[in-house]
């Protein structure tokens, strides 16, 4: 199969393969004022689409609620940003579990995935939805690495969200030998970030409010492509998976990944050590992305700050095959003169939780900030490694 260059123009499914067919579910979330809406799984057994199947959502897509809230409301956008539009980045949309959700509150979004059969799946969900979602949708059949060109793509079978750029490696070592034996599914094109976000770099940068970053590995690569939007400070958080065994395998690492990170400014965040809770919220009534004046968004549970130590340490683990851990970063407000500035406005948000929390389970509800009681959001251990969706 060539490789796919041009965006998706919307007027129908990309072609994924013979064996492909859409089994449409509803996918239910835990804000009532989020809209109900279609997702197509695999009709075989795959761990992503059985896992959705089950709990009828993506759980680790939860926590970009929360943090497109925060990052959208504590400011520090530079003027001539804030007049632009801001946007969902979903690298490695898979078969669009976030990127459905984010369009379901018509966030502008612009979304890249490379596998074909992945494509399928996201553009026949796209389609089955309202037209507010292909309007709302930018995809780009492609990889993003730090250059422009083409490269092989492996897929693990049973597995799909275990799709790597230019090496196999696999959640099992049986997996692993099992992609080396199939080989590359298909080749594709790579691009930048840069390229891709900010082709003329005379007009004003975008404002990528939020950047889901799932490429199994590849995460160094990509940001070798955004330097000039890391530069702009055009990014103002991220979501990622670490995973040194597939970073050694692109030839990065776990600390070489934080301290490029760190280089461009971003703070990092972890969650408490044991916690499988993506988010801790409270339950939403009138969650709209032009709705500037909610009192209760969804907070996400990522309030550890992550240091090198957390970095060095997966590093340490990179010969196991299931070692992964999810962080977030986030870039402190514009013109602060220290770091601290951030921290110390997450520890008010935080703080605020948990008083809401405290005051929610003593039953009080004074006043007009009153807080209906909270509920923790669980996701399931990986147990094995799956893509961030």
């Amino acid at each position: 199969m060539l490789p796919l260059y041009a965006a998706w123009r919307g007027l129908k499914p990309i072609d994924g393969g013979p064996q492909e067919r859409c089994e449409q579910i509803q996918v239910s979330h835990y804000a009532p004022a989020l809209p109900p809406y279609t997702q197509c799984l695999r009709p075989y057994s795959d761990k992503l689409s059985d896992r959705v199947r089950l709990e009828k959502r993506w759980m680790d897509c939860d926590a970009l609620l929360g943090l497109w809230h925060s990052t959208t409301h504590l400011g520090g956008v530079k003027s001539s940003q804030s007049r632009r539009k801001p946007l969902f980045v979903d690298a490695g949309a898979n078969i669009g579990s976030c990127t459905l959700m984010m369009l379901a509150l018509g966030i502008e979004t612009i979304a890249f995935e490379p596998l074909p059969a992945n494509l399928f799946y996201l553009t026949s969900a796209v389609l089955a939805n309202r037209p507010a979602f292909r309007a709302h949708l930018t995809l780009h059949p492609i990889a993003l690495g730090a250059a422009s060109g083409t490269t092989p793509l492996y897929s693990q079978r049973g597995n799909a969200g275990n799709t790597v750029v230019n090496a196999p490696v696999g959640d099992s070592q049986a997996n692993e030998a099992a992609m080396v034996h199939a080989g590359a599914v298909t080749q594709i094109l790579v691009s930048t970030l840069d390229s891709r976000m900010w082709p003329d770099n005379t007009a004003p940068a975008p404002r990528i409010t939020l950047l889901k970053m799932d490429v199994q590995g590849y995460e160094c690569r990509l940001l070798a492509g955004a330097q000039r939007l890391l530069a702009a400070r055009a990014i103002r958080a991220m979501k990622l998976e670490v995973a040194p065994r597939w970073l050694r395998k692109q030839g990065c690492s776990a600390m070489k990944l934080y301290t490029k990170l760190r280089g461009a400014g971003f703070h990092l965040w972890a969650k408490p050590v044991g916690s499988q809770a993506e988010v801790l919220t409270t339950p939403l009534t009138q969650f709209l992305p032009h709705n500037s004046s909610l009192r209760f968004p969804p907070t996400h549970a990522y309030r550890l700050r992550a240091t090198a130590a957390d970095f060095r340490r997966l590093d340490t683990m990179a010969q196991h095959h299931l070692a992964v851990q999810d962080f977030i970063a986030t870039l402190p407000r514009a013109g602060a003169k220290a770091a601290g500035a951030k921290s110390r406005v997450l520890a008010k948000v935080s703080a605020r939780a948990r008083l809401l929390g405290k005051a929610a389970a003593l039953g009080k509800a004074d006043g007009p900030h009153a807080a209906p009681k909270q509920q923790f959001i669980y996701s399931e251990g990986r147990g094995k490694k799956e893509r961030t969706q």
